[in-house]
């Protein structure tokens, strides 16, 4: 058992989880545990299709909604058919109890940074490509890392996650971060007008993809472009993408509306899989995995 101190944090990697000579098999898929403050943590790694231990490796962590796991959003997201493409590994992290925390012991931020350390300890991980991506309240979450973690996470995406008023109110970021945002109108969960409840007051879709275009000091208007998509209930929609791309740092917004789209993984076609959390309609005509992964690892215009 290896003991790693980093933060202020203990953390253990346990034995049997391939720290010290880790499984490197091209497309394999690792399950590793890491002891962040006392606390048992799992995570599940792809490794991509022709992984070469010499060589730097983007890194995609994916954060499933609220009562599902990593290995569900495995089968939900399809990342690892894209990282297989594209080389970069995958991590799908396990929430304590199928939920996400930014606070305490089981702090999902100090989780993220003790599996960032453990990752990059273990493969040649290049510190300047390390996204995020999540669904539902791993959606919501991943906006908490982006102004928590800006300094770690270069970009994020967020899939059918209500960002609460609370995390935008107490967002101070050190770096822009690139963002990309996917909502359905018709989503019955977390509504995409927003929600005034005072249990969980959030944000709308638009005022997200605004608030993230100001913190990255965008400074001119989005284009408007609009495309055709089939939803899997057979309808026939138009769908909307707007795009903040004269932003801080190279970075971007970018702000897809699902016309008439649920609770769901856009392009998902298994969606009865994805963390029991799919309500309403799921696009067919966008994946939502692929266009996260062409928008965020796009390199920074040079300086």
């Amino acid at each position: 058992m290896k003991i790693i101190s980093m933060l202020g944090l203990t953390i253990f990697t346990l034995a049997g989880t391939g720290f010290a000579a880790p499984a490197q098999t091209a497309g394999q898929n690792v399950k590793s545990t890491i002891v962040v403050n006392g606390v048992p943590r799992s995570f599940i790694v792809h490794i991509p299709s022709g992984y070469d231990a010499k060589a730097t490796y983007p890194l995609m962590i994916v954060y499933h909604g609220a009562g599902g796991s990593g290995q569900k959003m495995q089968t939900t997201t399809g990342f690892d058919r894209i990282a297989d493409t594209d080389a970069f590994f995958v991590a799908y992290p396990d929430g304590t109890r199928g939920t996400w925390s930014s606070s305490g012991p089981t702090s999902d931020i100090a989780f993220t940074q003790a599996m960032i350390t453990n990752l990059e300890q273990r493969y040649h991980i290049d510190a300047d490509r390390i996204f995020a991506s999540g669904f539902s309240q791993g959606g919501n979450f991943v906006e908490t890392l982006a102004c928590s973690m800006s300094d770690w996470i270069a970009g994020i995406g967020n899939v059918s996650g209500a960002v609460d008023r609370s995390v935008f109110n107490n967002c101070a970021p050190t770096r822009p971060v690139t963002v990309v945002l996917f909502y359905g109108t018709a989503d019955p969960v977390d509504p995409y007008a927003g929600s005034t409840n005072p249990v969980r007051p959030t944000y709308s879709a638009q005022q997200s993809a605004e608030f993230s275009a100001d913190l990255n000091g965008c400074s001119q208007p989005p284009t408007t472009v609009t495309f055709s998509d089939t939803l899997n209930n057979g309808a026939s929609v138009t769908d909307t993408l707007q795009t903040w791309s004269n932003c801080a740092g190279g970075t971007s917004v970018s702000f897809y509306t699902i016309e008439g789209g649920g609770h769901s993984w856009p392009g998902d076609d298994s969606p009865t899989a994805a963390d029991g959390m799919v309500f309403g309609p799921t696009s067919t005509g966008v994946d939502a995995s692929e266009e996260i992964w062409r928008i965020l690892s796009q390199p920074a215009p040079a300086a």
